[in-house]
């Protein structure tokens, strides 16, 4: 998925929150400009491919900017210092994310992305 996929999949949010998405999408691609999975695909479409799936449910724009940021700290030389000016007032989920992610950094691909799933269904059903 490409950034603009998911810019056509947020026609629901206000303007200044297809910014916010943006500004985490600029953070997000800078940091993993020169990864790739061992697949070959680009390291920024799964978090991408994860943030349009949340975007199909008309979730809002803190959760969809935590699905785009969810793997930069684990991932990249980011800090959660360093994404904290492209978090919403509601930083509180992306923090969250992101310490999971942390947590998880040491855990087999598979039991990080099990955990992540469960996280993201709790924010799911808190949202409907």
């Amino acid at each position: 998925m490409q950034f603009a996929d998911l810019l056509s999949k947020v026609s629901y949010l206000p303007p200044h929150d297809v910014d916010v998405l943006s500004r985490a999408y600029d953070a997000a691609a800078s940091a993993h400009h020169d990864q790739n999975r061992l697949s070959g695909e680009k390291f920024i479409e799964h978090p991408l491919s994860v943030a349009g799936i949340l975007a199909d449910l008309q979730l809002d724009r803190d959760t969809l900017a935590a699905a785009i940021l969810h793997d930069t700290v684990e991932d990249t030389h980011l800090t959660i210092s360093d994404l904290e000016p492209q978090s919403s007032n509601r930083e509180q989920l992306i923090e969250q994310l992101i310490e999971d992610a942390n947590n998880a950094y040491d855990r087999r691909e598979d039991e990080f992305g099990e955990e992540l799933m469960r996280y993201l269904e709790r924010q799911i059903l808190l949202q409907i």
